[in-house]
């Protein structure tokens, strides 16, 4: 589910400056954060897993925490 849901985002988002993508579930923290963050490793946004972790903690959270 990763892989196609990766191609998507990146079709959608790419395909005209004004697309946006919203992922979420309950928290946002365990589905929700790990497809965001495989879309952030598939993108190059991030190049290592812990870099996007922690860059994803920070625009979640006021303390990367879940506060």
């Amino acid at each position: 589910m990763i892989q196609p849901f990766c191609e998507d985002v990146h079709n959608w988002v790419t395909a005209d400056s004004k697309n946006v993508a919203a992922v979420h579930c309950k928290a946002g923290k365990g589905r929700t954060g790990t497809m965001v963050c495989c879309y952030l490793l598939y993108s190059r946004q991030k190049t290592t897993a812990d870099e996007a972790l922690k860059f994803y903690g920070t625009k979640r959270t006021h303390d990367d925490k879940g506060e």
